[in-house]
Formats: C-alpha cells, sequence, structure tokens
C-alpha cells in the first residue's frame, strides 16, 4: 500500500508541476536552471566514479600481474662435488729419472743382506754414477755453509732454522758457537723436463720381455 500511495503522490507532483512549468514562468526558470545545475554535476561525479573504477581495475590487473609473472624461488644449487686431489707427480718423475739413468729403484728394491761387499760396492758404483748424472744435468746444488766440516763456527741472531739445525746443550740465546758437522744442500736453480703425457705416469720403468 505504501508503495501505491508513493506512485499516487509522484503522480500528481508531475501533473502540479507541468501546470506550474506552463502557467509560471518563474517556476519553469527555476526547473530549467536546476536542470543545468544536474547536467554539470552529474558528468564531474561519472567522470570520478569513473576513473575510480578505472585505478581499481588497473591495481588488480597489476597484482594479477604480478601474481602470474612472479619467478618461482630458485631451487638450492646442489653442493659440488669435491674434486679428487691430483697428486703431485714431480717425485715420481724424479723417481723414474734415477731408475733410468742409475737403476736407483732396483738397487733399493733388493735385499742386499746376502751380497758381499764387493757385490755391494759394485752395483753402489752404478747407482751413484747413473743418480749423479741426473743431480748435476737438471739441478744446481751448493752448500749451505762454505765451512770444512769439522771446523768451530758461529751462529748469529736471526738464522733461518730451515738452514741450521741446532743439536746438543742449545740455551740462551744467539749467537751460537759450535761444531760443523755437516755443511748442508740447498738447490740454487733447477730445470726438470716439460712432463708430457708419456712421462706423466706411475711407470717407473716398463717390464723388460725378450722374444
Amino acid at each position: 500500500m505504501k508503495s501505491l500511495n508513493m506512485f499516487y503522490r509522484i503522480f500528481i507532483y508531475s501533473i502540479v508541476c507541468f501546470w506550474k512549468i506552463v502557467f509560471s514562468r518563474k517556476f519553469a526558470d527555476a526547473v530549467y536552471a536546476l536542470s543545468l545545475e544536474l547536467k554539470e554535476t552529474q558528468p564531474t561525479e561519472t567522470k570520478e566514479l569513473e576513473q575510480k573504477d578505472e585505478a581499481e581495475s588497473s591495481e588488480s590487473v597489476e597484482a594479477e600481474t604480478k601474481t602470474e609473472v612472479s619467478e618461482p624461488e630458485p631451487e638450492p644449487e646442489p653442493e659440488p662435488e669435491p674434486e679428487e686431489e691430483k697428486k703431485p707427480i714431480d717425485g715420481m718423475y724424479m723417481l723414474y729419472l734415477f731408475q733410468r739413468n742409475g737403476r736407483l729403484v732396483d738397487f733399493l728394491q733388493q735385499d742386499i743382506a746376502a751380497f758381499s761387499n764387493a757385490q755391494v760396492g759394485e752395483a753402489a758404483r752404478i747407482v751413484h754414477e747413473g743418480c749423479a748424472e741426473v743431480l748435476k744435468e737438471y739441478f744446481t746444488i751448493k752448500p749451505i755453509m762454505n765451512e770444512e766440516e769439522g771446523t768451530r763456527v758461529t751462529i748469529q741472531t736471526g738464522f733461518n732454522p730451515a738452514q741450521v739445525q741446532l743439536s746438543g746443550n742449545v740455551q740462551g740465546a744467539p749467537p751460537y758457537k759450535g761444531e760443523l758437522l755437516h755443511h748442508g744442500w740447498e738447490v740454487a736453480d733447477y730445470h726438470l723436463p716439460q712432463l708430457t703425457v708419456s712421462t706423466a705416469t706411475t711407470i717407473l720403468a716398463p717390464a723388460e720381455v725378450e722374444v
């Protein structure tokens, strides 16, 4: 009933307004001015609403794009496997040279307890000559101390413990005085041949077969 009464009221008001606009110039001017004001206000409000809707829509699109474009977290890289430690082969090559020139490995691998002194001496001579050739060819070796062994020497403050080894009754601070038991050796220079695929192996001497 209330909605029906409201309809009748709107209907009566519209008829009254119509006749007032027809017969009242003042009322018609007022309605016309009000309509103009509504036209100016409505586009502004509509534009603000449209801008607000566009901003919200843009934010929504950006949020969805970020969600879609966001890269997944990278998986942790597996820890690299430890590389197999490479053993130096310079020492192996030196054994190869001593074996090749002086048969050093053959001599050291034999049990010489049953050999006579003459046999040991003869074998040692061959080993000495061959190994000495290797040292002379590839190394420049000099004594650490030039004094004669058995003489009295003085070790000053600041000496290098790697070069001079003290023994006996060592007390207090240097300088020390004592007898030179061994003058020591150090390598002044060396020039080993460049290792090749054939030499950089663990083969010190190949097996020899006569057919």
